[in-house]
Order: structure tokens, then sequence, then C-alpha cells
């Protein structure tokens, strides 16, 4: 080995050591997939490159993202399987090349014809019980031989991808509702912790916004349960809309109360969000199966600057108190603690 590839081969290795480490840096879907897709591109010299999960229930695809124009691009969407050439992929476990075409603007196999010039390399995502998990096509020029000792890098990193997403999807099953998709109290609890440590620290604010279905009883013995949890989903969807992606954290504390962590926001900030929330929750509801429902929601404010001695219980114990208020002044509005503010 000549000095030129040895160097090539050790750079190889530290970028590949680097996209690991990043890789496992957190394990939200979201991040994980514009990591990978970043890596993958580095790692698989490709200016293109898609991204998919394989569906275990009903054996479909679903892209996740694709590298496009130097940015990852997160997408979630259903692609077909049956009847192209990823079968094979998916079927032999083993990385094939085959013609490339586009396929909602992911780089996509085809046997027969394609691109001249250019070449789609397909890999599979094995998992550690040698399941497939997920797919990688690449973009390629057909003077490429992706399939060398210098591909090794690439082919190690495929495996670790595997394993995160594997790691991502378990740890999300854990952490997160099985009806509204948001996360779970204990999560809620872990992070508003996470938070207070943070703003001792470094300074800083955080606010917490409670909120709570007006009437949800009512709407539930009139409508029925599956009606019910229909509006709980519809509800979760409007405050994650609302919500900023990657900084907010949304949580279903418990039955229909669900929970925002602000970090970096005021009181004034968690109020305005709060009225945002309430006042688009009427577009979010479907019709009653028994004639039309007016669905309202009440919020309680409180937010905190650090350093501060009060714990995650007490901050928590300050927007249910404002959650009360809200109740207790006619429902359907967003009230903030304040000090001498009874207990509920």
């Amino acid at each position: 080995m000549s000095l030129v590839e040895q160097f090539d081969a050790e750079m190889e290795v530290s970028a590949l050591s680097y996209a690991a480490r990043l890789l496992f840096t957190d394990l939200e879907r979201e991040g994980m997939i514009e990591r990978a897709l970043e890596s993958l591109a580095d790692l698989g010299h490709s200016e293109k490159v898609g991204l998919f999960i394989l569906d275990r229930t009903k054996g479909d695809l679903i892209s996740q993202g694709c590298m496009k124009d130097g940015k990852a691009q997160v997408v979630c969407t259903p692609v077909p399987l049956e009847g192209s050439p990823l079968e094979e992929v998916v079927r032999n476990k083993r990385p094939v090349n085959y013609g490339l075409t586009e396929f909602q603007g992911l780089p996509w196999p085809v046997e027969n014809g394609g691109q001249p010039g250019r070449q789609c390399f397909c890999a599979p995502l094995v998992a550690v019980d040698f399941e497939v998990v997920g797919l990688v096509t690449l973009d390629h020029p057909n003077d490429i031989l992706f399939e060398a000792a210098e591909a090794q890098p690439f082919i190690t990193y495929l495996a670790l991808l595997a394993l995160g997403l594997e790691t991502a999807r378990l740890f999300r099953l854990a952490v997160t509702d099985g009806l509204t998709g948001l996360y779970v109290r204990r999560y809620f609890d872990l992070r508003l912790n996470e938070e207070l440590g943070r703003i001792n620290r470094y300074g800083g604010q955080v606010a917490i916004l409670l909120m709570d279905l007006d009437h949800f009883k009512k709407i539930n013995d009139t409508h029925g349960h599956i009606f019910g949890d229909e509006v709980l989903k519809r509800t979760a969807i409007a405050l994650t809309k609302a919500a900023r992606r990657k900084i907010d954290i949304v949580c279903r504390y418990g039955g229909d109360e669900m929970i925002i962590i602000l970090p970096g926001t005021d009181e004034d900030g968690a109020r305005d969000l709060g009225e945002r929330i309430r006042q688009n929750m009427a577009s979010q509801m479907p019709k009653g199966p028994v004639g039309p429902v007016q669905v309202t929601i009440s919020g309680g404010v409180a937010s905190v600057s650090g350093p501060t001695d009060l714990s995650a219980q007490d901050l928590f114990a300050q927007a249910d108190r404002a959650l009360y208020l809200a109740k207790q002044s006619g429902r359907n509005r967003i009230e903030a603690y304040q000090d001498g503010l009874e207990k509920p």
C-alpha cells in the first residue's frame, strides 16, 4: 500500500469513528436520521442518499429522508417495496448495484435502463438478529466499484446504523405514549430535572405549560371512548405543531393532561404558546358521532430563571395551581402562576 493509499485509509477510519460517535449522541429519531444521512453521504462518497425503514407489521418501506444538494431532509412517507428490485436486497441481505432512477426525490433502483452513466447502490441495514430493519440507496457514477476493501468503513457504518435505528425504536417505545405518540410522564420528569440542572449551572430560564381538556369526561360519555381517543390524538397533534421542533418537549402527563417543557422561555412566551393552542383547538377536532362537539382546553403556566432552589415537583405544582385557577375562572383560558395562589 502506498503512503497516499495508507493516508486515505486512515482518513476513512477516522471519519467512521467520528460518524459512529455522532450517531449515538442522542436517540431522537429525526436527529439520528439527519446525522445518519450526512454520514452516509460522506462515507458512501455520494451526494444523493436515500434512507428507508422496513415496516415490520406490513412489510412495506417507509422513507425516512434523503441527502440532496448537500442538505439532509427528513421526510417520512411510504414507498412501494413489492415488485421493486429492493425486494431482492431485503431477501438476500446483501448489497446490490442497479440502474438508477428517482422516486419521490430518492435514489431508486431499476433493473433495466435508468440514467446513463449512473448506478444505484442498494444496501440492507441488518440488525444483530440478522433481520433487515431498513435500506440505503446511493447515487453513484458507473465507474465507482463500491465493493472492494475501501468500502469497509461504509459497510461497517451500515451495521452501526442498523443497531442505532433499532435502539432508537426501542427507546421510543419505552418513552412514548402508545395512543398519542407524546412522551410519557417518566420522560417528562427526567427532562425537567435536566433543564433545571442546566439553568442552575449556566443560567437561563425554563417554563412549563400544563394543559387539560375541558369536560373531557362528558365528551367520552356523550360520544364514546373511541371518539375520545381521537380527540386526545388530535390534541397531541395540535400541541406538537405549536411546539418548537427539537427544542420543546411535549408529554402526556396522564389522562387528558398534557404538558410542554419550554427551554429558554419565560412566562409570557409560555402564555402566548398556550393561547395559540387554545385558539386553534376547534380547527383540529373531528365531528362527533352523535352531533357537533365543542372541544376546549385550559392551561396553567409556571416559569423559573436560574439559579433556583425550586425542584421539578415545585415547578409542576405551580403550573397545576395555575391550571386550577383557569378551570375555576370559567375554563377555555390560560393562567400563569403567581405567588400566593392557593393550592387546588
